[in-house]
C-alpha cells in the first residue's frame, strides 16, 4: 500500500494538470498568503475538500512534513498549482512525506484527489497550502510564544512571511511583557509585526472597579457612575460636597493604566491636561442654605484711677521798724524843728498751711458686635474688622497780643476701639486682635488756653475664653515731689527824701521756711470680655436694663 502511494506521489510531484488549474485559485508569484484572510478563504471554499485544509510553512532549501494520513481513500492523486517551489519528496511511512523546498519564495497548493479502481479522478480530499520563506517563521513564532508565556487575549500567528503579534490584551500590565519580546525581535531585524491593543473589555471592567472604589464598597449606594468611551472614563452623577467630586477624580486618575505606543520602546504616560483620561461630569447638588455665622459680643472697659495728695506750710517772721521823720522851719524861733515817729511792724510770726487730697475714677465701656466668620472682602483669610470711635472737638481761645487779636481753635479728644475676633474651632476660646485708645481732657488749661489731653494706647493679640474677662494691659504712674525752702535773715532800708521828710524801713531780722509734699498716682487698665451670642438682638436685654429702658 505504501509503495502505491510512493509511486503515485513520485509520478505526480512535478506535473501540472490543466483541469486542476482551472478549479484551483490562481495565486501570483511573489504574493503573500494570509492563512486567515477572509477573501482567500472564500475563494478556497469552492474547492470543498472532504478532509479539509492544512498549512505548511517551509524555508528555502529546507524540508518539512506533509501529512495525508487522514485521507480515507486508498489511492490519491496530487496536483501542484504552481511549479518551482518543491524539489522532491521522500516517504516517511504512515501517510507522511518529507518535502524539500526550492530556492523560490512564495506559496503554492497541493490538491489531493481520490481515485477509483479504474484510475479516474474522484472527489477532492485535502488541500495543503504551502508557503516558502527565507526565515523559519514557525520557529520564530514558537520562540515568541515561549518568551511571552500565557497572555490572555494575545494571538501570535504567521501571515505571509511575517510573524504577527495580534489580539486585544485584557490585562494592561501584560502589554509591557509582550512589547519587551517584540522589541527584542525587532532589534534583531526579525520579520515581526505588532498589531496589539488594549481590549475594550478591560476598560469596561476598569470603569466598574473605579465606580465600586468611589462608592466605598461593592454593595454601597452609588452617586457617581463611571463609563468607558474610546479609552477615556466619564464620571457622571451628582454629589452634595465638592470634596466628594475631587476624591472621585483622584480615584479615577489612580486607576488609569499605562498607554502604549506601537513604536518600539515608547510608553505614553497618561496626561491629565485638557480633556484627559478622566472626564469630570459630576454635578454638585444645591444644598440647604447655610446657617448664618454666630455673633461675638465684645465689651471693652477702660478704667482710669488717679490719687493726689498735697501738704505744704510756710513760716514767716520778719519784724521791723518803720521810721517817719519830718523837718520844718519855725519863724518864731528862727530854728529848724525835726519830728521822728518810729512804728514797729510784723511783730508776730505768720504761718500758712495747706492740705489737699483728691481722688478721681474714670470708667468708659465700649461694646461691639462682630460676625464670627471669615471676611469675604479679604479673601476669607481673616475675620471681619469691627470699629467704634468717639471724637470730641473742644474749642479754646488763644490769647492775642498787640499785633494779633485773640482767636479760637479746636482741640480733639478721641477714644476708639478696633478689633478682630474669631472663635477657635472645637473649643470655647476666642482669638482677639484689638487696638484701643482712650483720651481724657485735663481741667487746667495751659498758658496758650488749651487743656492738656491724656491719651492711653493699647494694641495686642490675646486668646480669651467665652464669657471670661481679661486685662489687656495696664499703666501705673507715681510722681512724688518734696521741696524745702529756707530764706536767710537780713535787713532792708528804704529812704525817701523830699527836702522836708524822710521815711526809713528797718528789718530787725528775717526768718522764713517753706515745706511742700506733693504725691500723685495714676493707674490705667483695659479689660475685654468676649461672649458668643446667637443673634445681634440677644444682648439687647442687658443694655435695656443698664439704661433702664422698658421697651
Amino acid at each position: 500500500m505504501l509503495n502505491k502511494y510512493l509511486l503515485l506521489f513520485s509520478l505526480l510531484a512535478f506535473s501540472i494538470l490543466s483541469s486542476a488549474q482551472e478549479e484551483a485559485p490562481i495565486v501570483k508569484e511573489g504574493s503573500i498568503a494570509d492563512t486567515t484572510a477572509p477573501d482567500v478563504l472564500r475563494k478556497q471554499e469552492n474547492l470543498k475538500p472532504e478532509v479539509g485544509f492544512d498549512d505548511v510553512f517551509m524555508v528555502t532549501n529546507g524540508t518539512n512534513i506533509v501529512d495525508i494520513s487522514d485521507i480515507p481513500a486508498e489511492q490519491v492523486e496530487m496536483v501542484i498549482t504552481r511549479d518551482g517551489f518543491i524539489r522532491g519528496a521522500r516517504p516517511l511511512g504512515k501517510g507522511k512525506y518529507e518535502v524539500a523546498a526550492g530556492t523560490k519564495t512564495g506559496n503554492t497548493q497541493l490538491l489531493y484527489y481520490a481515485k477509483d479502481g479504474e484510475g479516474k479522478r474522484g472527489k477532492l480530499q485535502k488541500v495543503v497550502r504551502l508557503t516558502v520563506t527565507t526565515k523559519d517563521l514557525l520557529d520564530l513564532m514558537q520562540q515568541a510564544q515561549s518568551l511571552v508565556g500565557n497572555v490572555e487575549g494575545l494571538d501570535i500567528r504567521v501571515v505571509g512571511d511575517k510573524v504577527v503579534f495580534d489580539g486585544k490584551i485584557l490585562v494592561p500590565k501584560d502589554m509591557r511583557r509582550v512589547l519587551t519580546v517584540y522589541n527584542q525581535f525587532k532589534g534583531e531585524k526579525e520579520p515581526v509585526v505588532n498589531l496589539l491593543e488594549i481590549s475594550p473589555v478591560t476598560t469596561r471592567l476598569l470603569a466598574e472597579k473605579m465606580e465600586e472604589e468611589i462608592a466605598g464598597g461593592k454593595n454601597k449606594p452609588r452617586n457617581i457612575f463611571v463609563k468607558s468611551r474610546n479609552g477615556r472614563f466619564f464620571l457622571e452623577g451628582a454629589v452634595d460636597k465638592l470634596i466628594d467630586r475631587e476624591i472621585a477624580i483622584k480615584t479615577c486618575q489612580a486607576f488609569v493604566q499605562e498607554q502604549y505606543d506601537l513604536d518600539p520602546g515608547k510608553i505614553k504616560v497618561p496626561s491629565f491636561q485638557g480633556l484627559g483620561e478622566c472626564v469630570n461630569m459630576v454635578r454638585i447638588r444645591a444644598g440647604q442654605p447655610l446657617e448664618p455665622d454666630p455673633i461675638l459680643n465684645v465689651r471693652v472697659d477702660f478704667v482710669t484711677m488717679t490719687k493726689s495728695y498735697l501738704k505744704s506750710f510756710d513760716f514767716r517772721w520778719s519784724p521791723g521798724v518803720n521810721l517817719n521823720g519830718e523837718t520844718t522851719y519855725s519863724s518864731d524861733t528862727g530854728k529848724f524843728l525835726t519830728n521822728f515817729v518810729a512804728i514797729l511792724t510784723d511783730l508776730f510770726p505768720k504761718l500758712e498751711t495747706a492740705a489737699n487730697h483728691g481722688h478721681a475714677r474714670i470708667l468708659k465701656s465700649a461694646t461691639l458686635l462682630v460676625r464670627d466668620g471669615e471676611d469675604a472682602t479679604s479673601g476669607g483669610d481673616a475675620p471681619p474688622e469691627s470699629e467704634l470711635r468717639e471724637t470730641l472737638e473742644v474749642p479754646f481761645q488763644v490769647p492775642g497780643d498787640a499785633n494779633n487779636p485773640p482767636s479760637f481753635q479746636m482741640q480733639r479728644v478721641e477714644t476708639f476701639v478696633i478689633l478682630r475676633a474669631k472663635s477657635v474651632p472645637g473649643t470655647d476660646k476666642i482669638n482677639l486682635d484689638i487696638t484701643s485708645q482712650q483720651s481724657e481732657r485735663q481741667s487746667a488749661p495751659d498758658t496758650t488756653g488749651a487743656s492738656p489731653v491724656l491719651s492711653n494706647f493699647v494694641r495686642t493679640s490675646v486668646v480669651v475664653g467665652n464669657g471670661e474677662s481679661a486685662a489687656l494691659g495696664g499703666l501705673i504712674a507715681e510722681r512724688r515731689t518734696v521741696s524745702v525752702v529756707r530764706d536767710p535773715g537780713g535787713n532792708s532800708t528804704s529812704t525817701t527824701t523830699g527836702g522836708q521828710s524822710v521815711t526809713s524801713n528797718f528789718n530787725l531780722f528775717d526768718l522764713g521756711r517753706a515745706h511742700t509734699f506733693d504725691d500723685n498716682k495714676s493707674q490705667f487698665i483695659v479689660f475685654v470680655t468676649p461672649t458668643r451670642v446667637r443673634s445681634a438682638s440677644e444682648g439687647s436685654q442687658s443694655l435695656k436694663r443698664k439704661f433702664r429702658l422698658r421697651r
